[in-house]
């Protein structure tokens, strides 16, 4: 590859180009894009064909993730829609679901721009709104989430990586895919926790729950203590075989999986240690930081950064 070499971020915006399509022999049509350092990547062109994409336009595209083979997962910007603006849907009609608490959940359906069906949760008492204002949250494969009982806007006043109580009052799903804990403060004021990175905290409604807040890429979040690790602390953890990685776009390299009772496994590249270390059944890892529930380490006096490096459950 010609030319400086940009880093990509997770996290981040970067222009990609339109360069043609792929139609494969079972008919599916996929979009092929060029990142800014000329690696090509697909896209599902159904998802995105209210997008009018045509061949040679630049797209501006936000990366998602990029997982421990090096693949990257982007989402073009919404023609209509950003995340974090509030927008009026058309009220289509409501609905009673059951969650995975197995209780009762209502649901309003509403229409986006170009006629899409939006499910979400919302506490309807009377079937009489024609239209309603809701904040889109996310956009995933050209669908858009929303949240038409938002949480509090008073972030301003809890301090940034401080620690904060909760009360988990229950659970929400949002277009019956995405679940998140509902938590309330001592003013009864709610904020909202994915329960995708916490499967093996095993939060309940009812709980008590201590949070740090912290503001990433695109926004704050919040991120409870851990059931067992503690930042700052040092462990012992078991290597459970040698494997490889590859980040974007480098080879792959040598590595070692060690294990996580309480989340994914975790990758860590070989070259940050000695042969000594790298023969041992268990290994000690210090805790720098924890990130949705995923482990940030470092060995001895190399940090290293495993946000990205884990392996599916």
């Amino acid at each position: 590859m010609k030319g400086e070499f940009i880093k990509i971020i997770e996290g981040c915006f970067y222009e990609f180009t339109l360069e043609g399509e792929l139609v494969l022999p079972s008919g599916d049509k996929y979009f092929k894009l060029s990142d800014p350092n000329g690696y090509k990547h697909l896209l599902n062109a159904d998802e995105y064909r209210f997008y009018n994409l045509t061949k040679g336009q630049k797209i501006n595209c936000r990366v998602d993730h990029i997982n421990c083979t090096g693949k990257i997962f982007i989402e073009p910007e919404h023609p209509i829609y950003k995340p974090g603006q509030l927008y009026k849907f058309q009220v289509l009609g409501y609905d009673t679901i059951i969650n995975k608490l197995g209780e009762q959940e209502k649901i309003v359906i509403l229409k986006d721009h170009f006629g899409n069906k939006i499910k979400t949760s919302f506490d309807w008492s009377e079937k009489d709104l024609d239209e309603l204002e809701t904040r889109v949250i996310r956009i995933k494969k050209g669908q858009i989430y929303v949240d038409a009982e938002p949480q509090a806007s008073c972030f301003d006043e809890i301090i940034k990586n401080a620690y904060h109580s909760f009360r988990i009052s229950g659970l929400r799903t949002l277009s019956q895919k995405y679940e998140y804990y509902i938590l309330k403060d001592d003013l009864d004021r709610t904020y909202h926790l994915r329960t995708k990175y916490y499967q093996k905290y095993f939060l309940k409604p009812g709980q008590l729950v201590r949070c740090r807040m912290i503001r990433g890429e695109s926004g704050f979040y919040f991120e409870p203590d851990h059931p067992f690790y503690t930042i700052g602390e040092t462990y012992a953890f078991t290597i459970v075989c040698r494997t490889s990685i590859q980040k974007y776009p480098e080879k792959e390299t040598p590595a070692l999986e060690l294990q996580n009772d309480y989340g994914k496994n975790i990758l860590l590249p070989l070259a940050i240690l000695g042969n000594h270390d790298a023969q041992k059944e268990t290994i000690e890892c210090r805790v720098d930081d924890i990130y949705r529930g995923s482990l940030i380490l470092s060995h001895k006096k190399s940090p290293f950064e495993l946000k990205g490096l884990l392996l599916s459950l």
